[in-house]
Order: structure tokens, then sequence, then C-alpha cells
């Protein structure tokens, strides 16, 4: 479905009923795919809500995004809440989705119930980090689209979708299932725009670390032990020692998507924690 937002066209999913629960999707340039089916099983307690950010995957896509900043893609959420009507509510933010999870939380912190942010970061300081992990576990081909198409701008839809099947075995765990990754590869919706928006413009200007501690909301911060691109020191911990109110889970036996790697775990723990607030 598509509800008309802020002057855009935002494509968003509802499934089952109770405490709703909305999905903040990473990127920016992809779309909620990875979440499904993974989390549908929340539906049997949580109204849960997926959607697509401004520009990105289903939503209307936009030749050009420079007038667009976090501040936006947080009104926009504002916005869906208010035509959904939940007056309060929990939000997780995946990946980019954490980063606007927590804007959304300095900004409307009365309107949450409580904060999932997962598998994500408080400031984009550390590519050298990045760069020897993408070294010392990725493939060739990996290393040389990290190396040599990744920092730069991307040139279109298909560029970015080679780029993200490239990498996303460096999303998982090494020994992850390669059938699932595949899967998932094939499903995710690339917009170069809007990946270019947000790591050409935004990310590297970007940092909560002196604004974390305003952040009073309810937080649970999950991280993946084996994320490449948010690793717990750099992304879990820090915002775990910085956050005032925060519970912190490591995730062993997962990268980048611990509700996909340790599904069955990641919905009985983040569920139970969800259903206290």
């Amino acid at each position: 479905m598509h509800a008309g937002i802020n002057g855009t066209r935002l494509y968003y999913s509802v499934i089952g009923s109770g405490a709703p629960v909305y999905m903040l999707h990473g990127g920016l340039g992809y779309d909620h795919t990875p979440f499904r089916p993974w989390l549908d099983p929340w539906a049997e307690k949580f109204k849960v809500v997926f959607y697509d950010h401004r520009g990105n995957g289903r939503s209307e896509a936009l030749s050009s995004m420079e007038d667009v900043t976090h501040d936006t893609f947080v009104d926009d959420l504002e916005a869906l809440r208010s035509f959904l009507g939940d007056e309060t509510f929990i939000l997780a933010g995946n990946s980019y989705g954490g980063v606007l999870g927590q804007e959304y939380a300095l900004k409307y912190p009365d309107r949450l119930k409580g904060l999932v942010l997962i598998t994500t970061l408080p400031v984009f300081d550390y590519p050298d980090v990045v760069s020897a992990i993408v070294h010392s576990r990725g493939t060739p081909e990996q290393i040389d689209v990290w190396t040599n198409e990744f920092p730069y701008p991307v040139k279109s839809d298909e560029h970015l979708t080679r780029i993200a099947k490239t990498l996303m075995s460096l999303y998982f765990r090494d020994d992850f299932d390669k059938q699932k990754i595949d899967e998932i590869s094939e499903a995710v919706i690339c917009r170069a725009v809007a990946w270019n928006r947000g790591f050409e413009d935004l990310l590297p200007n970007w940092s909560t670390l002196d604004r974390l501690k305003d952040l009073f909301t309810d937080t649970l911060v999950i991280g993946g032990a084996h994320d490449w691109i948010t690793p717990v020191e750099q992304g879990a911990k820090r915002l775990h020692e910085n956050l005032p109110n925060s519970e912190l889970i490591i995730y062993e036996n997962s990268g980048h998507f611990p509700f996909i790697e340790e599904q069955s775990k990641f919905l009985k723990e983040v569920g139970e924690w969800i259903s206290k607030r």
C-alpha cells in the first residue's frame, strides 16, 4: 500500500494487531525486504509496521534528494504514525534505520514507549576498521568493490544492485546459508539516488555521540559479533555506553542481521523486551 506523506508517496505494510512496532530499514538506498518474512511471527502479538523511506524501495522514486535531510525522514515517520493512528509505539531501526531511529527519539521522545537499535552506530568514524575486516574476510571481488566502488557515488540503480549483491555475504557470518543470502540479494530493491544522498552527503557529517546523553527513552541496543559494517566495538557498545537508559545484547552467531541469523532467539528476546514496555 502507499500513503501520501509530506508531498511524496511512501510504500508501507501493516501486519498483526496489538502494541505497534515500527521497523526502519537500512541503506539508505535499500528497502525493507530483509525484514520479511523473518519478523512476520511478531504479528501474532504486535501490530508491525514496515515501510520504505522516502525515495527508497517501493516508495515514490525521486530524481533528486538534494533537499532531503535526516529531519525529512524523521518527519515522514511522524506523519506516517499520525496517518496510521498510533499515539505511541515501539521504534526499531536496523543499520541506517538505527541512525534515523536515534534522530526520531531525540526529536519526538514522547511518542516512544521504547527504542530498539539493531546493528547500528552513533558515528561513522572507523572506515579503517571496516577496511581491515573486508581485507580479512572478503573475496578478491569484494575487496575490489569495497576499495574502488563503495566509497564513490553509484551511477545507477543497476550499479548499486551489483555492489549490494557482491558484498551481501559480508553482512552475514561466514558459515551462514548461502542460498538464503542469494535469495535476499535478489529481493532487495536498490535506489542509487537515495544511496548517494545518504553515504555521500548525510552520514559523513553526522554524529549523535554528543547528543545521546539527552536520549532518555528506554533503549535496547543490539550488536552482531560478526558484523562487518557496524562492528560491536564501534557500534553497539558505544551506543550502550552513551545512552542513559539502555540495555545491550550481543548476538554471538550473527553479523548485520541477527533477526535472520538467530531468528528464534531474536524474536523471543526482543519480543519479551518490547512486551514489557
